[in-house]
C-alpha cells in the first residue's frame, strides 16, 4: 500500500515541487497534517518548517501536535494567535454569524492561520507554503485566496487536495510508517478545534440517517446528563463586542467565576456551557464545490453569545435597522463562510454592521439548562424599550385613542388597490 500511494502521489506531483527548497506547513497534528509532513520531508526530501497555531484550542492538543512533530524529526514552532482570532470572532458576534446554522469557525480561523504561516515563512525563508485542506469543502478556498493576496511570490500548495488522498490511504501510510495518529478505519474521525468550536467529520458523521456517536463529543456532555440545577451567565457587550461574563454563584458555596476580555470570555462560556450540555449541532453544510456535507459541531459560546447578542440588539436597535441587519449579516456570514475574508465586500459589509453596534451596549443574562440557554433579562443604556410607555394598566402613558387614527390611515393604499381590484373584475 505504501508504494503504491507514494507512486500516485509522484505522479499527481508530476515535478511541480522540483524547485522548492524549504516548505512551512499548517501543522495540526491531526491525520492528513502528519502524513503530508511525512511525504515532504520523506518522499520529496524537501526541507519542512512544521507551524503549530494556537487557536485557542486545549494545551493537551497543542502538546500532541508537538510531540507529533517530534517524531517526524522536524522542527516546529508554536505561534499563539488567540488574540488575533478572537479579534475575528468578535467580528463574528457583532454579525451573528451563528444564526446561519453553522458556527463559522473555519471560515473566521483560517485567514488567521494563513497571515501568520506567511510571516513565519518569511521569517524562516520558505518558499513554500503548506495546507491540509481537502478537495471537499471551503477551506481550500480560504487558503488559497489568502496565500494569494499575501505572498503572490511564494509557491502553495494543498497536498491532500492535489493528491488526491483519501481517508483510508492516509490511515494506512501511517501505520505502514509507523506515525501516531488518532485515526483508524474502524473511527476514521476528524477533529477540528479552536477557540470558537469544536468541528466532528469523517466516518459514520457522513452518514446523515445515523446518530452522532456520544464519543466524539469532547467538550459538551449529554444534555440528560446535565445537572438537575439551572446556571445564569451575565455577559457584558461594549458596542456589540462581549467584554466581560460572570457566572453567578450558587447558595451551595459554589464560587463564582469570570471573565474579561472576548479570549477569556468565550473560553469561561465554553466551559460552563458545556457543562451543561450547550452547543451540540449536526449540520448539512452546501459548500462552495457543490457537495452538501454532514458535520457536528460543539460551540457552547457560539451559542450562548449569539442569544444573547440578538436579544440585546432587539431593545437597542430600530425595527428597520433589524430588518436590514439581518440581511447584511446573511450576506457577511456567507462571504466568510465561502472563503472571501480578503474581500472588499466583507470590509464594506462590516462598515454598515459597526455602525449599527455603536448602541448595542449592555448586559444579558442567560440561563443554562439540559442543552438549553434562554434569556431570562436584559439591560442597556441604549434601550429604546420604554415599559412606561407600553405598560397596560393606569400607569401606563400610552393613550389608545391616539391610535385609532393611525389605524384608520394604516394601509389606506391597499385598500384603494383591493376595491379597484374588484370594481375591475
Amino acid at each position: 500500500m505504501k508504494n503504491s500511494l507514494v507512486q500516485k502521489v509522484k505522479e499527481a506531483a508530476s515535478g511541480e515541487y522540483d524547485g522548492i527548497k524549504k516548505c512551512a506547513v499548517a501543522f495540526s497534528g491531526g491525520l492528513e497534517a502528519v502524513v503530508i509532513s511525512s511525504f515532504l520531508a520523506d518522499e520529496f526530501k524537501k526541507d519542512v518548517l512544521l507551524v503549530i497555531l494556537d487557536l485557542g484550542q486545549s494545551q493537551q492538543t497543542i502538546e500532541k501536535a508537538k510531540g507529533r512533530a517530534k517524531e517526524l524529526g522536524l522542527k516546529c514552532i508554536v505561534v499563539d494567535n488567540k488574540n488575533s482570532f478572537a479579534s475575528n470572532i468578535a467580528r463574528g458576534v457583532k454579525a451573528n454569524t451563528f444564526s446561519e446554522g453553522h458556527l463559522n469557525a473555519e471560515g473566521l480561523s483560517r485567514p488567521v492561520i494563513a497571515s501568520t504561516l506567511v510571516e513565519v515563512a518569511r521569517e524562516n525563508r520558505c518558499d513554500c507554503l503548506v495546507h491540509g485542506s481537502t478537495g471537499y469543502g471551503n477551506d481550500q478556498l480560504r487558503m488559497d485566496l489568502a496565500f494569494r493576496v499575501l505572498a503572490p511570490d511564494l509557491h502553495s500548495i494543498a497536498p491532500v487536495r492535489d493528491w488526491d488522498l483519501k481517508r483510508d490511504e492516509e490511515i494506512d501510510y501511517a501505520k505502514s510508517k509507523g506515525l501516531s495518529v488518532d485515526a483508524t478505519q474502524e473511527k476514521p474521525y476528524s477533529f477540528d478545534e479552536n477557540l470558537w468550536g469544536r468541528i466532528i467529520r469523517c466516518g459514520i458523521i457522513d452518514e446523515q440517517d445515523q446518530e452522532i456517536p456520544e464519543e466524539t463529543y469532547k467538550w459538551t456532555v449529554n444534555p440528560v446528563s446535565a445537572p438537575n440545577s439551572p446556571e445564569r451567565v451575565i455577559i457584558g457587550f461594549d458596542n456589540g463586542v462581549p467584554v466581560s461574563a460572570f457566572v453567578k454563584g450558587k447558595s451551595q458555596g459554589k464560587e463564582s467565576e469570570s471573565a474579561k476580555g472576548v479570549a477569556e470570555v468565550v473560553a469561561l462560556l465554553n466551559k460552563v456551557g458545556g457543562k451543561h450540555g450547550v452547543g451540540r449541532f449536526h449540520s448539512i453544510e452546501d459548500k462552495v464545490v457543490g457537495l452538501k456535507q454532514a458535520e457536528a459541531y460543539e460551540a457552547p459560546a457560539a451559542l450562548i453569545l449569539n442569544i444573547a447578542h440578538k436579544d440585546l440588539e432587539k431593545i437597542t436597535l430600530t425595527s428597520k435597522q433589524l430588518d436590514v441587519k439581518d440581511y447584511i449579516d446573511h450576506l457577511w456570514t456567507r462571504v466568510v463562510y465561502d472563503g472571501l475574508w480578503f474581500s472588499r465586500l466583507r470590509e464594506d459589509l462590516e462598515g454598515f454592521i459597526d455602525s449599527t453596534q455603536k448602541s448595542v451596549d449592555g448586559s444579558v443574562e442567560v440561563e443554562l439548562y439540559k442543552g438549553s440557554a434562554s434569556v431570562v433579562s436584559r439591560k442597556s443604556r441604549h434601550a429604546l424599550y420604554d415599559a412606561y410607555l407600553g405598560r397596560r394598566d393606569s400607569k401606563g402613558a400610552w393613550n389608545q385613542q391616539d391610535a385609532r387614527i393611525f389605524a384608520k390611515l394604516y394601509g389606506f393604499q391597499e385598500s384603494i388597490a383591493f376595491a379597484v381590484g374588484r370594481d375591475s373584475e
